[in-house]
């Protein structure tokens, strides 16, 4: 498991591949060079719907999953497992 610490700088729309999957995408920005997608979804969409939005100030606790496509294309998901919400110095971001 990997933790997270950064302000949400963007939410994607729900199925933002149009693929039938309730999900969103979320860029946590942990600095000035450097922010990650982290794709939400089930209880964990919930909790982001419900309670955070852009410019929230979080920790997110994700599962990083290995996989590959039907065509062999090998990439990475990473998966929100919990999210807080934190104080942070803005002198980093």
């Amino acid at each position: 498991m990997k933790i997270y610490t950064g302000i949400i700088e963007e939410i994607s729309e729900r199925d933002p591949y149009n693929t039938g999957h309730k999900k969103r995408l979320v860029k946590v920005r942990e600095d000035a060079k450097q922010s990650v997608w982290i794709e939400f979804k089930g209880p964990q969409l919930t909790v982001l719907e419900r309670e955070f939005s852009v410019n929230d100030s979080v920790s997110v606790a994700t599962e990083n999953v290995s996989s590959k496509s039907r065509n062999q294309t090998r990439f990475n998901n990473i998966y929100a497992k919990g999210i807080d919400r934190v104080n942070l110095s803005q002198s980093a971001y």
